[in-house]
């Protein structure tokens, strides 16, 4: 096995630094959790052991003998292999045409047989105990599915130093224990190196935790040595302060009188009625893949279905996303394909639907567009130079932040929040609270996470789904991380 140390690592994108002087030594047999704010060159540095990114200067060791990675095809000869946040997948290709690609590749780089290489996919596809079609396109499957056919290609790899860049994001409960011992059963052959932003996640897997701040690694300690809160406080955050169904509880006659109410019927969602109150923040939970991001799609008519909807008293169609937002209904996922200007300025994404509500010759003005860009940098506390920076520029989570911001400043009457907060770290997901807890005084929002824990400080009422199905309602004392888990788990 091989220690891996790197001395010196920077790296700039135009004048921001996104490494700055990272020197790191990761022995084997260890798993090392990473974390830190948006913006402090996790992702950055796992992109550049892999040979995504080049970087301004320093050095990488395989034991005693320096190494050089300039590209993805040298990573893998030395034997580093990644589980990408943004997925390495071809998406028109299926999944046994993506699974075949790789496999011959790494039968080329490793000497190996390809038929061997392409039977330990399909073993480990069998630990998952994955249930799509080998012949589905992989741009069909659930975001869940995709993430687990990433994290095969690069369990199979068989690699010496292991990659997995938030890799619990989209995946289950029981996907989740799974990884984890799959990681576990890999310590023995490998260093690994596990990126995440759920903390308890990190410090019950990891053996020991690196902190990353402003591109430089501040602190290096042993998993058993801290609490969350004292990473938090590393990170430069704090705890947040909110108690569950901190947003107002709403009165029988407003909850007799819905704003917005829709009807959802799909081949996976089965008769789904949902009411929320305007000031009202309604949860949707349950595990990953059960209907809710499909609800809430066919809402914005983002995917097809039947649908009946009415908004204030008054019955609604929406056929496309774009019907939507001119009935001031918004749809914001935790996927990064949300941003679509990743060469534009930040204050022309903020402005994005501000900008699709007005007619072409109408367009808000500059210094308008400027003073909310502005506002919302500031509340949601973006990290960027300007907010004239182009959006590619900015790390994962800040480009989160920055869409998050685009659905806010448009006040819309309806905020759906498909799973948002993926990639969010915690002191911002503070910060996030407080703004959804404001700005349902103005509108009705409905909240979905895969992170029960996400829920609990801001929804007034959280309904659970279940193979396509409301199996639970629970709000008051009854609101609590542990009957949500087991509705999640048992169908009500």
């Amino acid at each position: 096995m091989f220690t891996w140390r790197l001395e010196n690592w920077t790296k700039f994108f135009g004048k921001t630094a996104a490494l700055h002087g990272v020197s790191l030594v990761l022995e084997s047999n260890k798993i090392y959790g990473l974390v830190g704010p948006n913006g402090s060159g996790k992702s950055t540095l796992i992109k550049a052991l892999t040979g995504v990114v080049s970087l301004n200067s320093g050095k990488l060791f395989k034991d005693e003998e320096e190494i050089f990675i300039a590209s993805p095809e040298d990573a893998y000869r030395q034997g580093i292999c990644a589980a990408y946040q943004e997925l390495a997948l071809i998406p028109d290709l299926s999944v046994i045409e993506n699974l075949e690609l790789f496999a011959r590749l790494n039968a080329r780089l490793n000497h190996k047989k390809y038929t061997h290489v392409l039977e330990r996919y399909f073993q480990i596809l069998e630990y998952f105990r994955a249930s799509f079609p080998l012949t589905e396109r992989i741009k069909n499957l659930t975001r869940s599915d995709q993430q687990i056919i990433e994290l095969v290609k690069a369990f199979s790899f068989s690699p010496t130093l292991l990659l997995l860049d938030e890799p619990t994001s989209f995946l289950s409960l029981s996907d989740i224990d799974k990884l984890f011992a799959l990681i576990r059963s890999f310590r023995e052959a490998a260093t690994i190196v596990f990126v995440s932003h759920r903390l308890s996640e990190v410090l019950n897997l990891c053996d020991e935790v690196v902190v990353l701040k402003d591109g430089i690694n501040i602190a290096k300690f042993s998993a058993r040595e801290v609490n969350i809160d004292e990473v938090v406080s590393l990170m430069g955050g704090v705890r947040g302060v909110f108690s569950a169904g901190s947003t107002p509880q709403q009165t029988h006659e407003e909850q007799r009188e819905p704003f917005f109410y829709a009807h959802v019927n799909t081949s996976k969602v089965h008769d789904v009625n949902i009411k929320v109150a305007k000031g009202e923040v309604l949860g949707l939970a349950g595990l990953v893949g059960h209907g809710q991001s499909e609800v809430l799609q066919v809402i914005a008519g983002l995917r097809s279905g039947h649908k009946d909807l009415s908004l204030g008293g008054r019955r609604i169609t929406i056929r496309k996303p774009a019907d939507a937002v001119r009935a001031g209904i918004v749809y914001i996922s935790g996927s990064a394909t949300d941003v679509v200007l990743p060469h534009r300025p930040i204050r022309e994404n903020v402005s994005l639907i501000l900008n699709s509500r007005v007619k072409f010759y109408t367009l808000i003005k500059t210094k308008h567009e400027k003073n909310i860009a502005r506002d919302m940098v500031k509340k949601l506390n973006i990290v960027c130079r300007s907010i004239d920076e182009p959006l590619q520029f900015l790390s994962g989570g800040n480009q989160q932040k920055t869409v998050l911001a685009r659905a806010i400043c448009s006040k819309p009457n309806v905020l759906l929040l498909d799973d948002p907060l993926k990639g969010i770290d915690t002191a911002t997901k503070s910060e996030f609270y407080g703004l959804i807890s404001e700005a349902a005084k103005d509108m009705a929002i409905i909240f979905f996470s895969s992170d029960v824990e996400e829920l609990l400080p801001v929804s007034s009422r959280i309904l659970v789904m279940y193979e396509g199905k409301i199996v639970a309602e629970f709000s008051g004392s009854n609101m609590t991380k542990e009957n949500i888990l087991a509705a999640s788990l048992q169908g009500g």
